[in-house]
């Protein structure tokens, strides 16, 4: 049986799986921050690989657009428990912070950073709904488009999947995802060959995704 704070750090990590920590003072708003760093792809509902939602399913969704996501998650990781999340931009010091409270009277309060390769990297300070107090990093990277990969740093790290759970797509926009891969895949390729770095990979693709999203929003 893990101890009582592995036991609340995976009670809470559903409302923490959140958009990627950034801190960036220039950005406009949160929605910049995301598509700056490559994260606004968290937007949408992910459920546990393992269980395909069995264990942990959570919703990341604009509450309001472009300034406040909120975050609805469902998980048994201690017992039945829901949560629910708010993800802001500090508009004086430009940080992504994360508030949380859950149905069995935990809270947190957390900032969010961005580490090498695009890890989001969430440091919190929690009460459990018993009253214990304590210190979690969480750190996040997306294994591809639909896949995160979840660490809790504790003595003895926990790893998890988080995958998206996928709408019907049109034809048009299923055409435009494959596109994308494909496009995110030659980059990769420029990256092995030496001809890129993986840092000028990375924001080629989220100019070119960006350039997309507006085209389809017209």
């Amino acid at each position: 049986m893990r101890p009582t704070t592995t036991a609340t750090c995976c009670g809470i990590v559903a409302a923490m799986l959140t958009i990627g920590g950034i801190a960036c003072a220039a950005a406009k708003n949160l929605g910049d921050v995301l598509r700056e760093s490559g994260w606004d792809q968290i937007i949408g509902t992910w459920v546990d690989a393992e269980t395909k939602g069995s264990r942990n399913k959570t919703t990341y969704a604009w509450r309001f657009k472009d300034r406040v996501i909120e975050i609805t998650s469902w998980d048994s990781w201690d017992g039945e428990k829901e949560s629910v999340s708010l993800i802001g931009l500090n508009p004086k010091t430009g940080d992504v912070f994360n508030l949380s409270a859950d149905s069995q009277g935990a809270s947190s309060l957390g900032r969010w950073t961005i580490g090498k390769e695009g890890e989001a990297i969430l440091d919190l300070m929690f009460v459990s709904g018993e009253g214990q107090e304590g210190f979690l990093r969480i750190r996040q990277a997306f294994k591809d488009n639909d896949t995160l990969i979840v660490t809790i740093d504790l003595p003895e790290p926990i790893v998890f999947e988080m995958v998206r759970v996928k709408k019907p797509q049109s034809a048009s926009n299923a055409k435009t995802d494959a596109w994308l891969r494909q496009t995110w895949d030659a980059l990769q390729a420029e990256v092995e060959a030496g001809n890129m770095s993986a840092e000028d990979a990375r924001a080629k693709m989220i100019a070119i995704k960006k350039d997309v999203d507006e085209k389809q929003k017209k």
